[in-house]
């Protein structure tokens, strides 16, 4: 009897505790809700609905009298799609064999030896190259006068950019071999690199990283065709020179490629930042998500979604610690400008290894959807290129005025290099040795190793990929990938 009249008396106080608790909960709820307001709800996002692009195709303003996009556009619009490939008739017992169908392949015109009597795809690229509608078009694109563009706004323009970034390097350097090699024209084949040149730092100041990573492509196009036509032709020290202040006035050194990738890089990232956090005044905020779409996409909605989705908003990090995770960001680029390539991608892949943002920075989390670390390997394995290009200029000038090669470099200062080109990848000059009546040069690549003048491949045979041998520029006809063979016909 005592123990059932002492459980009955117990009743009423654990329902006492009970509300007693709920009541502290919702307290504590309430006055969380209300501190939220008070220190961060307060806000509102500087843009929050305003469609935005990705960071592939972001691009800073442009001075309005530098603005050369419509005239860009325009140019590359005009260039027209190449033809289709046509085979002549296989002799008797024979058969064509490899890519017998579909567009000729204009880059094929500077691999191989110059033969259009025997290689199908060459005669498509020489009667392509000699249409009136070519001729024009790329009079149009060499016409552009230096400036910047910003082609990525709509989605038409991107197209067209996109297409005419990919199509006039190769017709201008296809057009540049036919000169010299088909014409015999060394002038108008350096006229037409030098308008690669010329188009590479054009699209490098689209100021987006579709452009930064076009204009990279562009140069080393140009590079590679420019060294293998200053050993097939020996240049004169006017045409190295002039060609030689062309090459260095693209501007795609390590250091401006790495200074503009970045540039773009964090204003991205301060973008998403004032159109996706609200602000207070004090440099806080919340990650306003009624205005965010739904798969964390960096773009937003047109249209912002049910307001109670804010609700959420607490368990995302607020404006002053994502702010605090890119100036962090900023430092360490800034750090990795001055460094050498390998303490830059030590430093710069600690960075990314452990992604810097996550999935409490709410669109952050997927901003950073390519590495800055492969911005980094691309502008010093350009500048490498750039550099060896300028060597191999004044290379082909000494033997036009001394019949050979020297047999080092150091002997290119007399009249035909101010300076021996650094090394990017090593703290000391390209590597140089002239080798019977040729030269072999080159950078000792990513891995930092001199191997020699062996030719760069990764071995991916155990573990990790492993880089070795060199980034070698003795110029060189790779052969064609795209051109028709005979065989004999199967029986």
């Amino acid at each position: 009897m005592v123990k059932a009249h002492r459980s009955r008396s117990e009743r009423p106080i654990r329902r006492h505790l009970l509300r007693a608790c709920s009541v502290l909960f919702h307290a504590l709820v309430a006055a969380g809700v209300v501190y939220l307001a008070i220190t961060r709800w307060n806000g509102v996002p500087a843009d929050p609905i305003r469609p935005t692009q990705s960071t592939l195709v972001y691009s800073p303003p442009l001075d309005p009298a530098l603005d050369r996009t419509e005239e860009l556009l325009a140019a590359l619009g005009a260039l027209p799609s190449a033809p289709a490939l046509t085979l002549p008739p296989a002799p008797p017992g024979m058969q064509w064999t490899g890519r017998v169908s579909g567009a000729v392949y204009v880059v094929d015109a500077c691999c191989g030896e110059w033969t259009p009597e025997t290689r199908p795809n060459l005669q498509g690229v020489i009667a392509f190259l000699e249409t009136p509608e070519t001729i024009a078009a790329l009079s149009r694109v060499t016409s552009i006068e230096p400036g910047g563009w910003r082609p990525f706004g709509s989605t038409g323009a991107g197209s067209t950019a996109l297409r005419g970034m990919g199509q006039a390097p190769k017709l201008l350097v296809a057009r540049a071999r036919y000169h010299h090699a088909h014409r015999g024209d060394v002038d108008a084949a350096l006229g037409d690199l030098a308008a690669a040149y010329r188009f590479a730092a054009a699209i490098f100041d689209s100021g987006a990283w579709l452009g930064l990573t076009g204009a990279a492509g562009c140069q080393v196009l140009a590079d590679h065709e420019l060294q293998c036509l200053a050993r097939e032709c020996e240049l004169t020290r006017t045409q190295a020179a002039r060609m030689s202040n062309i090459v260095c006035g693209t501007t795609l050194d390590r250091a401006t490629m790495w200074r503009t990738a970045t540039a773009i890089q964090l204003a991205e990232l301060e973008r998403i930042i004032d159109a996706g956090w609200t602000d207070d005044g004090y440099g806080n905020g919340w990650l306003v998500l009624s205005h965010l779409n739904s798969t964390w996409q960096p773009d937003w909605t047109s249209s912002p979604r049910v307001g109670a989705w804010n609700m959420l908003s607490p368990f995302f990090n607020d404006r002053r610690t994502v702010r605090g995770k890119v100036a962090l960001l900023r430092e360490v680029y800034e750090s990795a400008a001055d460094l050498p390539y390998r303490e830059a991608m030590s430093v710069l892949e600690a960075v990314e290894s452990p992604r810097m943002f996550n999935l409490t920075d709410g669109p952050l989390s997927l901003s950073l959807m390519f590495p800055i670390s492969n911005m980094c390997r691309r502008s010093v394995s350009t500048s490498a290129s750039r550099r060896a290009t300028i060597v191999a200029l004044a290379l082909s000038a000494y033997r036009h005025d001394h019949g050979e090669y020297p047999v080092s470099l150091e002997e290119l200062l007399n009249g035909y290099l101010d300076v021996i080109p650094m090394d990017p990848y090593a703290d000391d000059v390209l590597r140089y040795r002239r080798q019977g009546a040729e030269f072999v040069l080159y950078s000792v690549g990513p891995n930092g190793a001199d191997d020699g003048g062996k030719k760069y491949s990764v071995d991916q045979t155990i573990g990790r990929p492993k880089p070795y041998g060199d980034w070698v520029y003795t110029p060189s006809r790779r052969d064609p990938r795209f051109e028709p063979t005979l065989e004999p016909a199967e029986q």
